[in-house]
């Protein structure tokens, strides 16, 4: 079984990534912070500051949000999810965790392979 590993905050900007799906799904949905405030019952200020990542969010406010937007929960965690992977990624990367993809020398190691057996 895959060891759970804790996020962060320095390799995750959590936050950010809930903003950065605030955002998108409110413009997606054709609203403006101003309407969506209403219809959530907050400032258009609120809805910016969590769509910029500056406040927390709980996980009441996001089924909250999803039902007024007419989305599934699973909406939101598969997109949280997809983001971490990737930043999963790029963390491996930048921290040199995977060498760069040589086609040459994987080419050669197939060759050596093949030749072995």
């Amino acid at each position: 079984m895959k060891k759970a590993t804790l996020l962060n905050s320095s390799d995750h900007d959590f936050d950010s990534m809930v903003g950065d799906y605030l955002r998108a799904t409110r413009v997606n949905k054709g609203l403006t912070g101003k309407e969506l405030g209403t219809v959530m019952h907050m400032s258009q200020q609120q809805i910016s500051r969590y769509e910029r990542g500056r406040n927390k969010v709980s996980l009441d406010f996001i089924f909250n949000y999803v039902t007024v937007l007419g989305l599934p929960m699973s909406h939101f965690f598969n997109y949280i999810d997809v983001k971490l992977q990737s930043s999963e990624i790029q963390s491996a990367i930048d921290n040199k965790y995977c060498t760069s993809f040589n086609p040459f020398e994987a080419y050669l190691a197939d060759i050596e392979y093949l030749s072995i057996r």
